[in-house]
Parts: structure tokens; C-alpha cells; sequence
């Protein structure tokens, strides 16, 4: 037994999640190095010592529920964004705090690089095309979609457009190259 308690503890601690065990009364009995980063002394408090609850009223609702209902809600704390997952476990929970901040950053960045390029191609009128072979998928961009006048939402992602498109004189080199593209794979 005592093999399996240090091993959590060896896990806890290496986990870059924030995680907090709470015994039955809501008191912190369990807390990995990173919640003591946050919250030093963290063991023997209540949540309600570290997170009041007219702050944070999502995460102490999930508590409201007397620890018997997994549940996940997100939390911003000292400018950083977390998601909280509540394990339950007879009578006792632990909480998993994981930062997702980098994540919703990288997301927002790649949304903006995502609107940067469609208004690159639809200032151009260019668009691009890509064909998954193995999953036998074609994607087109927007831009795409509008010089050829077809609305996605009534395209299926293995539908050949550009086959439906070409002109009919460049279709056997069309065939050829993508003969040519399949033997490469």
C-alpha cells in the first residue's frame, strides 16, 4: 500500500495540473506542488479559503451537488484560464485544475491567421484545394467555394469538385498527375 501512495505522490507532483484532494467536509487534505505554488499551505483549508465563493459561484455550485456528480466547469484566476474537473469518490473529490491558457491563445491566434487568409484570397479571388487520398476527402477553402458558385453546406467532403469542374480537355492530365501524386505516397 505504501508502494501505490508514493507512486501517486510521485504522479501528482509531476503532473503540470494544478490537483487538490478534499475529504468529505470540503477540506483540502491532499495538495500536488503546483496547487502549493498558487496556494502555499493549501492542506487543511477550504476551497472557500482559497476561492471565495462570490468569485467563483460556477465551481462552488458543482460542490452544491455533495461530491456525488463528476462535473467540469472553467475558471479564470490570477489571469489565467482553467479548466476544473470534480472527481468524485465516496464522499471525498479531487480537483484537477488545468491551465488552458496557452490554448485559447494559440486558438485565437489561429482563428485570426484563419480570417487573414480568407481575406487574402477573396481580395485575389484565389483559393486553394487539398485531397486527403487515404481518407479519400477533398477540402476546398471558402474562396474556392465562392469562384465556383457552390454553397459547402451542400457538398460532401468526398464529392470531387474539381473532376466536376475542370474543363474537359484537362482532365486526362489531371488523371495523370494525380496518378503520378498517388505512386509518391
Amino acid at each position: 500500500m505504501t508502494g501505490s501512495c508514493c507512486n501517486f505522490k510521485f504522479l501528482a507532483d509531476i503532473s503540470t495540473d494544478i490537483l487538490l484532494a478534499l475529504d468529505q467536509n470540503g477540506r483540502i487534505c491532499r495538495a500536488n506542488r503546483h496547487a502549493g505554488s498558487l496556494w502555499p499551505q493549501a492542506e487543511g483549508k477550504t476551497l472557500e479559503d482559497i476561492l471565495p465563493a462570490a468569485q467563483y459561484p460556477r465551481l462552488h455550485q458543482m460542490f452544491d451537488n455533495g461530491f456525488r456528480f463528476a462535473d467540469v466547469c472553467r475558471l479564470v484566476f490570477r489571469e489565467r484560464v482553467y479548466t476544473v474537473s470534480l472527481f468524485p469518490k465516496k464522499g471525498n473529490c479531487a480537483l484537477c485544475f488545468h491551465d488552458i491558457t496557452e490554448n485559447l491563445q494559440l486558438a485565437a491566434e489561429l482563428r485570426q491567421t484563419t480570417e487573414r487568409l480568407e481575406f487574402a484570397e477573396a481580395i485575389a479571388k484565389i483559393g486553394y484545394w487539398e485531397l486527403d487520398w487515404k481518407l479519400k476527402k477533398m477540402y476546398w477553402s471558402a474562396e474556392m467555394y465562392r469562384i465556383f458558385g457552390v454553397n459547402p453546406a451542400e457538398v460532401s467532403s468526398k464529392r470531387n469538385l474539381i473532376r466536376e469542374f475542370i474543363f474537359p480537355e484537362d482532365l486526362p492530365q489531371y488523371k495523370q498527375k494525380l496518378q503520378e501524386l498517388i505512386k509518391q505516397e
